[in-house]
């Protein structure tokens, strides 16, 4: 049986692929999502941060984290809930409007850490929100990707009172959606916000039963009689952050249970912001092979070309190849095949391209040009590929030349940015993540340990 994947999925893959074009962004939210989602989705012409006077910023600083508030307390399966902003309220895109900008600014000009420092200083805990900034036919857009709460409910955490006193915002409230309307949680909100919670528990224990009857085959009817308890034993069964709701702190045991999550569902790490802890952390990793393709899998259905880890793959083992063969057998989408494509051109691969060729008949695939431009030199196969030519990282200009040649330059560029990406997950430095990436790659061609 299969079935149809939800749009708010679609359009998460959309915002998230490099290669897709804003047009189609466009198209998709004005034509694809149904009338009745209101509770996922709300329109605005236009939204500022910002203002001449201190009771209109204050004003605006309310009207933005309502929704994402709003948003995060949502009890749905769907993990996704989009801010559109530039839309009308029949989701045309018309762009975003200034005017009345009194002082601020719209929210596709203001800057980044600006936006997550008013959440992170104003929720609690602070949801996780992604911004994406849309061009198309000359107009501007922002679209704001919401995650549902890990651990609902999320509230306020402090009070916004304007100069009069008068409060516009209460510290410990949390809001919610009703239709396409922003409320306050009422008692019975909150009693099914407790029965998610519990659903959430009790997914857990289910998948803590998986783990047990897959590691040492444990039958799930002899699971009710035993007396499961955390041992401090390196030797026993890691379940005690399996069955917490609060994340371990841990870096290597969080990978360990991403890893093992991953081969008992087939999810691999989503968050990005994990994914680039997990590099920053990588001395305090201890790296199996499961772990290694966790991680090797994941960057590149992210959109991420995973260098570090594949690099990494190449010293312990002889050939990368059957992990690459996994994840075009498993992983692969309409929209990252293109991401795909390039990390295996890089090392020409064009066994694994052709194999992509034969399985997938993606529009956006470029497998059949890769093919042909096998074996030419790094720097061709990199130009072919990537528009930029520097990458500019704080204050060093990184050229995609100097990084084929010397390995040192790239991964000082590497670690710059993932520095950048974890206060700020901007698509700007991710193109510039992609980009010197590919360029390391490009000196894999050919090469086994």
């Amino acid at each position: 049986m299969s079935f149809e994947k939800h749009w708010t999925k679609e359009l998460y893959q959309l915002l998230q692929d490099p290669d897709a074009e804003d047009s189609k962004i466009v198209e998709f939210i004005e034509n694809s999502i149904p009338n009745e989602e209101g509770r996922l989705i709300d329109n605005k012409r236009k939204m500022f941060l910002g203002a001449d006077s201190p009771d209109k910023e204050k004003e605006r600083q309310v009207k933005f984290i309502k929704p994402i508030n709003a948003f995060a307390n949502v009890v749905q399966k769907q993990p996704y809930r989009f801010l559109f902003v530039g839309f009308n309220d029949d989701r045309t895109f018309m762009g975003i409007s200034d005017w009345g900008a009194d002082g601020g600014q719209t929210l596709y000009d203001v800057d980044e850490s600006k936006i997550q420092n008013l959440i992170e200083g104003s929720l609690e805990p602070t949801p996780n929100v992604e911004r994406y900034k849309i061009h198309d036919d000359g107009r501007d857009g922002v679209i704001f990707v919401i995650m549902s709460a890990d651990i609902p409910p999320v509230l306020t955490s402090k009070s916004i009172n304007e100069q009069s006193g008068k409060s516009i915002l209460e510290v410990g409230v949390a809001y919610t959606r009703k239709g396409s309307t922003n409320r306050k949680m009422r008692h019975s909100d909150y009693r099914v916000l407790i029965e998610r919670r519990e659903e959430l528990i009790n997914e857990k224990f289910e998948s803590v039963a998986q783990d047990l009857n897959q590691v040492v085959g444990i039958p799930s009817d002899q699971l009710e009689e035993m007396d499961l308890s955390v041992s401090a034993s390196n030797e026993g069964v890691p379940v005690r952050e399996v069955l917490s709701t609060d994340a371990t702190e841990d870096i290597d045991d969080q990978l360990t249970i991403a890893a093992k999550n991953w081969n008992s569902t087939g999810e691999l790490i989503s968050d990005r912001r994990t994914l680039y802890r997990f590099y920053k952390r990588r001395s305090d990793l201890e790296l199996t092979d499961t772990k290694l393709e966790c991680l090797i899998r994941s960057f590149l259905s992210a959109y991420l070309a995973g260098y570090h880890w594949i690099n990494e793959w190449l010293m312990k083992n002889q050939t990368i190849d059957p992990v690459l063969e996994r994840c075009i057998e498993q992983d692969i989408n309409g929209n990252n095949i293109r991401s795909v494509e390039r990390v295996i051109f890089m090392m020409d691969k064009d066994g694994l391209l052709q194999d992509l060729d034969d399985m997938y008949d993606f529009s956006s695939s470029e497998a059949d040009d890769f093919i042909q431009r096998c074996g030419d030199d790094p720097q061709s196969k990199v130009d072919h590929c990537i528009t930029r030519s520097t990458a500019e990282v704080g204050n060093v200009t990184y050229t995609l030349s100097e990084i084929i040649e010397n390995n040192e330059d790239g991964e000082a560029a590497l670690e710059s940015l993932i520095d950048e990406l974890l206060q700020s997950d901007d698509s700007l430095a991710r193109s510039k993540l992609r980009a010197i990436e590919l360029a390391l790659l490009s000196r894999q061609s050919g090469i086994t340990p």
